[in-house]
């Protein structure tokens, strides 16, 4: 058996097309004929359809972790790198309002960004200050950054989280 077509008329309101009872019937039909491609069941066994998202089974995200954080590999090149650094009382010096921490680097987990990553640098506090990051021109395998607060009584408890993404390959 043939896979029915839908006839859709000549042009809209034409009044030439299938009804929509004839239509829904042809859909039915094409279905129940274990012949049709349409009525095989969609899998991954021999003789099944598999849909487009079961390509996504045969990718492998590699993930590793190690002291510099964690990072993932993705298959289509993308690389996501991430550490929460718990840096303790930090001594901040003041500038204006706003006060700075010491200098701080961090290397990523994996030396693998083929171009500079795009990075950020997120802060918090276990104390009752509000704190941000400001980071220097990365590099492909590390950045530098300071933490910032307006908490200007001189030690500040220091939480960063760090994230760094690019490409691999």
């Amino acid at each position: 058996m043939t896979i029915e077509q839908i006839g859709i008329g000549a042009a809209p309101g034409d009044n030439t097309g299938d009804g929509l009872r004839t239509a829904m019937g042809k859909v039915n039909n094409n279905f129940s004929n274990s012949s049709h491609a349409a009525s095989k069941l969609v899998g991954t066994a021999a003789g099944e359809i598999p849909l487009a998202e079961d390509s996504w089974n045969d990718l492998t995200v590699e993930y590793g972790v190690n002291a510099n954080g964690e990072f993932w590999k993705y298959p289509d090149g993308r690389l996501v790198c991430s550490y929460s650094d718990n840096k303790g009382q930090q001594a901040y010096s003041a500038n204006g309002g706003i006060a700075s921490s010491p200098a701080f680097s961090w290397t990523f987990p994996t030396l693998e960004f083929i171009a500079v990553p795009v990075v950020g640098v997120a802060g918090g506090s276990q104390a009752n200050a509000f704190t941000w990051g400001s980071f220097n021109t990365p590099t492909t395998s590390f950045v530098g950054y300071r933490m910032l607060t307006t908490a200007v009584n001189g030690s500040v408890e220091t939480i960063a989280e760090l994230t760094a993404q690019g490409r691999w390959k």
